[in-house]
């Protein structure tokens, strides 16, 4: 339904988690050493697949900002390479997404709470490469999902150019998938939904619950009850600056196409004239 108060009403979103939560309670909480391993074997011999598999081609990352809602969504078939974050799949039903192909999450509390529809196959981010912080304890060993990679959070390089030997936080999702879309090989990555606002009290990183409607993503449910981290937008700022400026170096670019975005480092382009070219 277009109402998010018929939408509740309706209890849609806990209808379609339903066998999603189904299928979680079948699986096995905790895989043996031997079974991570050959797992992770597994996953970077498809990371290596996926290098450049998209090279010079242009790509969208999808941010979880409330300008989502700004947009319409016709223009997917027009890319190659689409990427979403964190809980992009809220998304799913009321944007119609179909042709999202990668996936990016790693604060620790968003992959925990996002367990059943990472690890599950009931809906299309089973069929996506998914980028998610090492969590082996949360992972089911006899899952049939083949797309998932727990790739390291690591510091020791600022900007990653290899996944299988660990990604860069930078203090949000979105750097962490600016580092995989350069791995894939995008020479233009239009960024949508990057607000760079938020609505909280408190300091930077403070763990807090969030307490009525999500005023800072697309979805009021998004971290409605749930813990969240607050946003660092000055350490986010600062990587995004180290982000734009190695693709410069390296003949590629990074826009913000984000309708409203308050993000200073990138080139600000309009979301239909970037998506609709």
């Amino acid at each position: 339904p277009e109402s998010q108060t018929l939408w509740n009403e309706l209890q849609c979103r806990d209808k379609l988690r339903q066998p999603l939560q189904q299928q979680q309670q079948q699986l096995e909480p905790l895989c043996s050493d031997t079974y991570q391993q050959e797992f992770r074997n597994e996953s970077k011999r498809r990371i290596d697949e996926l290098y450049n598999m998209y090279e010079g081609q242009r790509c969208v990352l999808v941010a979880n900002g409330p300008s989502l809602n700004k947009m319409k969504w016709d223009w997917q078939d027009k890319f190659n390479v689409i990427m979403g974050m964190n809980k992009i799949y809220l998304g799913f039903e009321r944007y119609n997404i179909t042709k999202m192909n990668l996936y990016g999450a790693c604060n620790p509390l968003v992959v925990e709470q996002s367990r059943d529809e990472l690890w599950g196959t009931a809906t299309q981010l089973s069929e996506m490469d998914k980028f998610i912080r090492d969590t082996p304890e949360l992972f089911p060993c006899n899952t049939t999902n083949k797309r998932l990679h727990y790739t390291p959070s690591t510091g020791e390089m600022v900007f990653s150019t290899d996944p299988k030997l660990g990604l860069n936080e930078g203090w949000t999702v979105t750097y962490w998938s600016l580092q995989v879309l350069w791995w894939v090989g995008c020479s233009k990555v239009y960024i949508i939904g990057m607000d760079h606002n938020f609505q909280q009290t408190g300091p930077p990183n403070q763990l807090q619950n969030m307490v009525g409607a999500d005023p800072n993503h697309f979805d009021p449910s998004y971290f409605q009850g749930n813990n969240w981290h607050l946003a660092d937008l000055a350490k986010t700022t600062h990587h995004y600056k180290i982000a734009n400026d190695f693709f410069l170096e390296h003949g590629r670019k990074i826009y913000d196409a984000t309708p409203g975005g308050k993000c200073d480092i990138f080139e600000k382009v309009d979301w239909e004239t970037a998506l609709y070219e």
